[in-house]
């Protein structure tokens, strides 16, 4: 795989949610209309208790549910039963959605992990490595978390890696993994492939430097055509939401 390629097109946020349309945010239709629209895909995964990796973002379900709890207490047959801020959409396996993405658009695989990597990483590996052998296609895996990155550069040198860091998105992580993700030195231990920094951290020397050795920065999340503008001078590739660029 190749860092170009994976690059070519914005991140639709999530998908291509648009609420007011009935389309929830980690949702097989969001991920269908970003496919349908041309655009890549960033989206947030995290462990079931019964060892299967569904596409959500918070540890909790309060904000995007009905239900109170935390994700990795439900199993993967409780998933039909979730609605996602009240619409007809559940929470979708990642299985299910690499089998509808099918390498028409490159993912960028957010892996939501604030302790040491293990289970879900091996999950997500497995069904990468099954993806690609089926569809091929352009993916990334991507985290806050420097050691989850390290264990991928580690088991699966080939993937493609993006350590994200930037000044906010690091509650969660424990101590030592928020001085690694905010500590450019650090930022190197699990080799990636490129950056991933917040909108307000663009524009510093020390992203400028990291980009001057040819080294790729994504940006994230625009939302406004004054974001498009800095994204585009600053950086290489963005993931954007609530515009179409």
């Amino acid at each position: 795989m190749n860092i170009a390629s994976l690059l070519s097109r914005p991140f639709a946020h999530r998908g291509l949610h648009d609420l007011r349309k009935g389309v929830p945010e980690n949702s097989m239709a969001a991920f269908r209309l970003a496919v349908d629209s041309g655009y890549a895909i960033e989206l947030d995964v995290r462990l079931l208790g019964d060892g299967n990796v569904v596409v959500f973002h918070d540890a909790t379900l309060d904000r995007m549910t009905s239900r109170t709890g935390y994700v990795l207490a439900l199993n993967s047959g409780q998933l039909p039963s979730l609605s996602l801020l009240g619409t007809q959409e559940t929470p979708p396996l990642l299985s299910d959605l690499l089998n509808m993405v099918r390498g028409r658009v490159p993912l960028y695989v957010e892996i939501k992990n604030g302790n040491r990597p293990g289970r879900l990483e091996q999950q997500v590996l497995s069904l990468l490595n099954q993806y690609f052998t089926q569809y091929g296609g352009s993916f990334a895996v991507a985290s806050f978390n420097p050691l989850v990155l390290a264990w991928f550069q580690r088991k699966a040198p080939h993937l493609l890696r993006v350590q994200i860091t930037g000044s906010s998105g690091l509650r969660g992580l424990w101590l030592p993994q928020r001085c690694a993700a905010i500590n450019w030195p650090l930022i190197a231990f699990g080799q990636p492939h490129a950056l991933s920094v917040a909108l307000n951290v663009l524009g510093s020397p020390i992203v400028g430097a990291w980009r001057c050795q040819g080294k790729p920065v994504l940006t994230w999340t625009v939302r406004t055509e004054n974001d498009l503008e800095r994204a585009q001078r600053f950086a290489d590739a963005y993931v954007f939401e609530g515009l179409r660029p």
